[in-house]
This record gives structure tokens, C-alpha cells and sequence, in this order.
């Protein structure tokens, strides 16, 4: 797989994981409203779970350099805000999208177009231009 299909997997990940756990961005939204007091409690538990994304997105931007499918300047942090960002805006406001879009969002094939567009818009940014 090279770098770029492992960056598009990545967002299919997250995209599948908040997908089936919605709660987990309202836990999410909750605590920052608290200021993240909860999360301060469990920080080293945070922390790991973050690294291992890190490490991981670091680790296909190094598959990168090597396979040039990808650009060599990217952000592990960057990438990693910009997919949760697409990816829960999107789950959080569906319902009120889908009233002043006059769609249902939330439908099967609407996700799978919205899925598709997250990984054009990421594999837009993350393309090695010199291709």
C-alpha cells in the first residue's frame, strides 16, 4: 500500500469509528465545554491513545518520503485535527444540514458521498505535487 492509500485508509478509519460511535464526540464536546477537566484526571490515558495516531500518521509520511506519493512536509498534528474535524462536523450537524439542505444525511448513501469527499479533499492536500 503507499503512503497515500495508507492516509486515505486513516480517514476511512476515523470516518468508520465515529461513524458507529457517535457518543464518543458528545463525551468529546461535553468536555471541552468543561474545559477538559475530566480528561486532566486521565491525561497519561489521553496521551497514549493520541501517540499511537501520531506514530502512526508519522509513520506513513516517512512511507512517503521513500514512495513520493505524498507530500514530505506535512503535519502529523495538521493531518490529524483536519480528518477529526471533516469527519465529526459533519456527524455532529447532520440533522440540522439535512433540514437546510433538504436531504437526509444521515442515509447510507449520503454518508458514503460525504466519506468520498473527505478523502478527495485529504488526498488534495497531502498529493505530491511533483507527480
Amino acid at each position: 500500500m503507499t503512503a497515500y492509500d495508507a492516509m486515505l485508509n486513516l480517514v476511512s478509519v476515523n470516518w468508520n469509528y465515529y461513524i458507529k460511535h457517535p457518543e464518543l464526540i458528545f463525551l468529546l464536546s461535553s468536555e471541552n465545554l468543561m474545559r477538559a477537566r475530566h480528561v486532566k484526571d486521565h491525561l497519561t490515558t489521553f496521551l497514549d491513545i493520541n501517540k499511537n495516531w501520531e506514530v502512526l500518521t508519522k509513520e506513513i509520511i516517512e512511507k512517503g518520503k521513500k514512495d513520493k506519493t505524498i507530500r514530505e512536509d506535512l503535519d502529523p498534528m495538521q493531518i490529524n485535527i483536519s480528518i477529526a474535524a471533516l469527519v465529526i462536523f459533519y456527524i455532529t450537524n447532520s440533522s440540522t444540514l439535512s433540514l437546510l439542505y433538504q436531504t437526509d444525511l444521515t442515509s447510507e448513501e449520503e454518508k458514503t458521498n460525504r466519506l468520498q469527499s473527505i478523502m478527495d479533499t485529504i488526498g488534495s492536500w497531502i498529493t505530491n505535487e511533483n507527480l
